[in-house]
């Protein structure tokens, strides 16, 4: 194996000063997208009456602001559960196992309305969108309908925040897949530290070229490998705008 190939799949983050385009947190945290636990809640059931008051969920992806990996696995200490409804079949895991279920072993829940699930993520994520997917069978798809996505901070105790970001999906899911929900990504507080810009290098690189990414009183450049594979650098350069 080349050394060469050691450094390849990783995604470079610039981060420092920059002036926030919404709502921000005084820590100077990225945010928008930042946050702990996801809820999913069906309150509507008007579309498919036959099925309105059954709910199911085949899986959750919490995909990473770095580099688009699921944060939302059982395996990275993620933890589904049902807050409000019936079970039906299929565990509370079910919800971050990593794949998508089918039949018996998909998160379904009915009656009342609303039923919510939750998945706790364990610790607050920079996240870039949130998918919810049908089951991956085909069956019962008018289920997946007419609910909410609800991303929430931690309160600083490891409970329930305040809602971060918020998105309604009115109609049905399509067939074997998934509604995204792309969160609004914001800038930092001006003289706190988040990220301000990044630039995804997905092949293997023998000579590591200029980054289009340019940002103005950054302090902290930032590697990360997306692989799981071995990673080497042998030196990490940036050049000051001299213009």
């Amino acid at each position: 194996m080349s050394c060469r190939t050691l450094l390849k799949g990783f995604t470079m983050l610039i981060a420092g000063w920059a002036i926030a385009t919404s709502t921000h947190h005084a820590d100077g945290e990225v945010i928008g997208g930042s946050g702990r636990f996801i809820r999913i809640t069906k309150t509507d059931g008007t579309v498919n009456p036959s099925d309105a008051n059954r709910f199911h969920i085949g899986e959750v992806e919490a995909l990473s602001f770095y580099g688009g990996n699921d944060l939302a696995l059982s395996s990275l200490g993620a933890v589904g559960s049902t807050i409000s409804g019936t079970p039906q079949h299929g565990a509370d895991s079910a919800l971050v196992s990593g794949v998508v279920n089918t039949g018996g072993s998909t998160w379904s829940r009915q009656n009342p309305l609303p039923i919510v699930a939750q998945v706790d993520l364990g610790q607050s994520r920079d996240l870039a969108s949130i998918r919810v997917w049908q089951r991956g069978d085909g069956c019962c798809q008018n289920r997946l309908e007419s609910f909410t996505i609800d991303l929430y901070a931690d309160d600083g105790g490891g409970g329930l925040g305040a809602l971060v970001a918020s998105q309604n999906v009115p109609g049905q899911v399509p067939t074997n897949s998934f509604t995204e929900f792309t969160l609004p990504i914001a800038g930092v507080n001006p003289g706190t530290v988040g990220t301000i810009g990044n630039d995804d290098i997905p092949g293997i690189q023998q000579n590591l070229v200029n980054s289009p990414v340019t940002v103005s009183g950054a302090s902290i450049v930032r590697v990360e490998q997306n692989l799981n594979d071995f990673f080497q650098v042998a030196e990490l350069q940036v050049f000051e705008d001299g213009s």
